[in-house]
């Protein structure tokens, strides 16, 4: 399960980026928060309205990563699960990185 987290996890990161070069390549300025894919730089991003197919890839991008931010909400969830209250998680948990 840990595994699959990481997998979801690298995934999401490649569809930020993607997001990142297509506004890049459009020249959109980014959006005036601190975080382009909290809640107000999503909005932000919903808001463009980009024409032809980037418009579409960026709305099938903002879905394919709300689909990823679910994904991998439920992974996390199953992971603390499966780990119950075993005290060799929580220390293992404790080493940094």
């Amino acid at each position: 399960m840990i595994r699959q987290r990481v997998f979801l996890v690298r995934m999401r990161t490649r569809l930020k980026n993607r997001i990142h070069v297509l506004l890049d390549r459009r020249h959109v300025p980014p959006p005036p928060v601190t975080d382009m894919f909290g809640k107000g730089g999503t909005a932000y991003l919903k808001k463009l309205n980009l024409s032809g197919v980037d418009g579409e890839i960026l709305r099938e991008n903002l879905e394919l990563l709300k689909a990823f931010d679910t994904l991998i909400t439920e992974a996390e969830r199953e992971i603390k699960r499966l780990m119950g209250n075993d005290p060799r998680v929580t220390l293992l948990r404790s080493i940094p990185g």
